[in-house]
């Protein structure tokens, strides 16, 4: 990448490339890659090991959560039934194994429901639905 930053840049003394445009593009990748990192990780002192392997942090980025280890290769998705799960989720996920209930989900056949996702022993996440309210008919 620097290499054609280098090229451009050689382009734009000898006036054979518009150095307004190189500013815009290196303005728009700059902007793109400040806001990936922004949304890449957690603080590092709400660090979180990895439930599995529990030896390394993991990394938390826009669409997987995932352990850095290679031998290790547990991962998360972040989007579970079409419902995002927030930093917030991910982080209760791992500390208490279980996350507050989670709403709007929506089934392969299209069905939406309520669950709380749950982080079992061998850090696999499963659904644990909330208990059914029944209500009593008047007779």
């Amino acid at each position: 990448m620097t290499a054609e930053w280098e090229t451009t840049l050689q382009k734009i003394e000898n006036n054979e490339a518009d150095a307004a445009e190189f500013h815009r593009q290196m303005t728009t990748y700059a902007g793109a890659i400040t806001q990936e990192l922004l949304n890449t990780s957690i603080n590092n002192d709400n660090a979180l090991r990895c439930p599995k392997c529990k030896n390394t942090h993991i990394l938390v980025w826009k669409k997987v959560v995932k352990c850095p280890d290679a031998d290790c290769g547990w991962m998360q998705f972040r989007t579970v039934c079409q419902v995002h799960l927030q930093t917030s989720d991910i982080e209760k996920l791992i500390k208490n194994g279980k996350t507050d209930l989670i709403t709007g989900m929506k089934s392969k056949s299209g069905n939406v429901f309520d669950a709380f996702i749950v982080l079992g022993d061998d850090a696999k996440t499963y659904f644990d639905f909330p208990k059914a309210k029944f209500k009593k008919s008047k007779r």
